[in-house]
């Protein structure tokens, strides 16, 4: 007995169903994958938004509402020339006046010779 396709068959033959089932999960991932990056360019953006008005509130509120005070400037180097009677004592380990009496007497000794 042979057998023949029933008339009104409401079925669809499987390589076409696999077909329409692969088109439908590449459409449905695309979707999945368009709301994804979507999702995360909202967020994104409203990050950005929030640190740029973050920054514009800083900056307004450090703006000062008074004149700023004028700058402290470096202090100056000190004079070596002011400070070589300090430096002499130092180096001789007595006071000034020792110093200049001991130059006093060899200019003494030596204007006494002829």
């Amino acid at each position: 007995m042979k057998r023949t396709r029933k008339r009104g068959r409401k079925g669809m033959s499987l390589s076409t169903a696999g077909l329409i089932l692969a088109a439908l999960a590449v459409v449905a991932s695309a979707w999945w994958l368009l709301l994804h990056v979507l999702i995360l360019a909202g967020v994104a953006v409203m990050v950005g938004g929030t640190f740029y008005v973050g920054r514009r509130y800083e900056r307004r509120r450090a703006a000062p509402s008074h004149p700023a005070a004028p700058k402290p400037r470096a202090v100056p180097a000190p004079n070596p020339a002011a400070d070589q009677i300090a430096h002499l004592e130092h180096l001789a380990a007595r006071p000034i006046e020792a110093i200049i009496a001991s130059y006093e007497r060899v200019a003494g000794y030596h204007r006494s010779q002829p």
